[in-house]
């Protein structure tokens, strides 16, 4: 599938957003598995791109961001894919698995922006 194609196939449309966030990934019991640092690479309503530097080989995520009124923002989020685009660069596509209305009004504001 190339990227187009995956593009295509989404129900809400994405911005460039590079923010640095941490991660703590969950096993199917939400058992702590793992722990990090990433940063964003796009984001919509329904999910977001993240770039690490290890895979993420977790099926849930909570993913945790600072925004410009340094306000501590935690999204629930479900691994659709992780790949590695460059060697050591992975990018994990997350799609959130709740609704969190402070999201939505940051990436509402981003895409009037945009």
């Amino acid at each position: 599938m190339h990227i187009n194609e995956e593009r295509e196939k989404r129900k809400y449309r994405r911005v460039t957003s590079v923010n640095l966030l941490s991660y703590v990934c969950f096993d199917d019991e939400h058992k702590p598995l793992e722990q990090g640092m990433g940063k964003t690479l796009d984001i919509g309503l329904g999910g977001l791109l993240m770039e690490t530097q290890v895979p993420i080989e977790a099926q849930y995520i909570l993913l945790m961001a600072i925004n410009l009124k340094e306000e501590v923002i935690k999204i629930k989020g479900r691994v659709v894919y992780c790949r590695e685009s460059k060697p050591k660069i992975f990018h994990t596509g997350i799609r959130f698995i709740e609704k969190n209305e402070r999201i939505h009004e940051i990436v509402i504001g981003m895409l009037k922006f945009f």
